[in-house]
């Protein structure tokens, strides 16, 4: 009987840590409406997919703030790079549109 309960507590285990370690996008099942308890036990339980998200959202991001200090003063201007930081946020999802359609409206922060 011990072996057995030994048994199911090692299977509960690596179910549990199955959905530890889920990253796809059907990991962390969000909320319908607004609701911070309901979003951060979500997060809770799939802790790898919120790293994993955040660190491919800082690594894109990282990767477009090199290539305009790489272009310098020039960079201001540069259709180019702004067409890039579209696509970006785009890629990125909708709450970044929002971020983009934000700084799109304030001149003072991104000219």
């Amino acid at each position: 009987t011990a072996r057995r309960h030994r048994g199911a507590r090692a299977r509960r285990r690596r179910v549990s840590l199955s959905a530890f370690f889920d990253l796809s996008d059907d990991a962390v099942a969000l909320p319908g409406r607004y609701s911070p308890e309901a979003i951060s036990r979500a997060c809770s339980r799939a802790p790898f997919y919120v790293i994993a998200r955040c660190t491919v959202v800082f690594l894109r991001c990282t990767d477009w703030v090199v290539s305009a200090l790489a272009r310098g003063q020039e960079a201001a201007e540069d259709p180019e790079l702004a067409v890039s930081l579209r696509k970006l946020l785009v890629d990125l999802g909708p709450s970044f549109v929002k971020l983009g359609q934000m700084l799109a409206s304030r001149s003072d922060i991104c000219p």
